[in-house]
């Protein structure tokens, strides 16, 4: 078989495969509906992506024929998140990795078609795990900063706007006060929202820029209005778009639940949102929060510089890692070594300079077992996080019993990073004795 015909089965496949993405977001939305009950996949997933509820002839009161069965939709649901979620979120990491080693441009588009594919249904999953038997539940309130949530949000985005060229610029000004008392994650998730619509949309002739600016009312009665403006270079919208943006299922693509979700998350914060066009080309979306200021917590380390040392045997790792870490302004320094033996040549150099290491299991000369027994028996007391590719509890638990504090299975990506941040920014490189690091509601907490 030729290059070319290689390149056109594989890029069929692709499509074919993005289409049994979008009839699961449909199943899905289907699914979710208030007062739906489930329809046979036959019924429901047909050739035209259009027309997966069917109607009787000659019915005009457009309500769907439902074929009704005793399934609990909402169990469905959660079982079909969880067991997607893990797997996807891998093979992702995985293609960024693969595309930079790629070298054929026919290769790299497949490539790139796969992770669009993927990133979509991650999209679909993200959506759909909010809603619970169609209602939005917000988390309990705590304290946050909008200028580590930016932070967060431009780690998280990093493949999105490198992937697209999109230029992202972020001004927060200096009336805005540190700290407030929200739920930060559905915040954050409006924001990403807002900001991947504005990728998603962009226009491939020009140069693309997306702008977010946060600003804040005076402060009465211990609450200030914030305000956040997202501004894009895209094309204005649709007028028969804009006239139900925010309503649910309002959409030829996707599920048609993102703009939904960002109202009601920000209407149950006592706010608003809203969609204005700028000038000839552009839209702005503005979201008014009102929100209580809360001081520091007690619990917050004030943001220091650390220095990390990663041990792995691949040298295309070290380098990737180097570059990942410090995308967040909580490091300074990256050390890397090859093996055990190079680490504790850096530990000795470096003894009172590393603050946290990064260690691989399957590594020549010493691995990871035998690197982080000799780094605790050399008194070292600072934060050591394993990293395995085996998600075996015998890897996990050798990690432990040799002195680390938190294991890791790789790929090590985006979300991971910031659980390491969340946490360093909480408690510190600090490492008491008596307790251990477990994960708690998203979040690494000593115990």
């Amino acid at each position: 078989m030729s290059t070319v015909s290689r390149i056109s089965g594989a890029t069929m496949k692709t499509k074919k495969g993005f289409s049994i993405l979008q009839n699961i977001e449909k199943l899905l939305a289907y699914m979710i509906r208030p007062s739906y009950q489930v329809k046979p996949l036959s019924d429901i997933i047909e050739n035209d992506d259009d027309k997966y509820i069917s109607h009787h002839p000659g019915d005009n009161s457009g309500s769907p024929r439902i074929k009704t069965q005793s399934l609990d939709n909402t169990l469905y649901i959660k079982c079909i998140l969880h067991e997607l979620r893990t797997p996807i979120t891998n093979i992702s990491i995985g293609l960024h990795l693969l595309k930079e080693q790629i070298e054929n441009k026919d290769t790299q588009t497949i490539v790139i078609d796969t992770i669009d594919s993927l990133e979509f249904l991650k999209n679909v999953i993200t959506k759909f795990a909010m809603v619970q038997n169609g209602n939005i539940v917000l988390n309990p309130f705590e304290p946050f900063s909008f200028q580590m949530m930016m932070n967060e949000i431009n780690t998280l985005l990093t493949y999105n706007l490198a992937e697209y060229n999109v230029v992202f610029r972020c001004h927060i000004d200096p009336n805005v006060s540190v700290w407030f008392f929200g739920d930060a994650h559905n915040i954050q998730h409006v924001i990403i929202n807002l900001l991947k619509n504005a990728i998603k949309y962009r226009d491939i002739n020009r140069i693309n820029t997306v702008v977010v600016n946060i600003t804040a009312g005076p402060l009465i009665s211990g609450e200030q209005i914030v305000r956040i403006s997202i501004k894009d270079g895209n094309d204005h919208l649709l007028p028969h778009i804009k006239e139900k943006l925010f309503q649910a299922f309002n959409t030829t693509t996707g599920s048609g639940l993102g703009l939904y979700i960002c109202k009601t998350i920000t209407e149950l914060h006592d706010g608003e949102i809203s969609h204005h066009f700028i000038d000839q080309v552009g839209n702005e979306f503005i979201v008014l929060l009102p929100l209580k200021i809360v001081d520091i917590p007690n619990n917050h380390i004030e943001n220091r510089l650390y220095k990390v040392l990663h041990v792995d045997d691949s040298a295309l790792n070290r380098k990737l890692m180097c570059k990942f870490l410090l995308t967040l302004p909580l490091f300074e320094v990256i050390y890397s070594a090859e093996n055990g033996t190079e680490a504790m040549k850096q530990m000795e150099k470096n003894a009172n300079n590393i603050h946290i290491v990064l260690v691989d299991k399957n590594m020549p000369v010493m691995n990871g077992y035998q690197t982080v027994k000799a780094m605790r028996r050399a008194s070292y007391t600072g934060l050591i996080f394993g990293l395995t590719g085996d998600n075996s509890q015998d890897d996990i638990e050798g990690f432990i019993m040799c002195g680390a504090d938190y294991v890791f299975v790789k790929p090590f990506d985006g979300i991971q990073l910031v659980l390491i941040r969340k946490f360093i920014e909480k408690y510190g490189p600090e490492r008491p004795t008596d307790k251990m690091i477990t994960k708690i509601n998203n979040a690494l907490e000593w115990v």
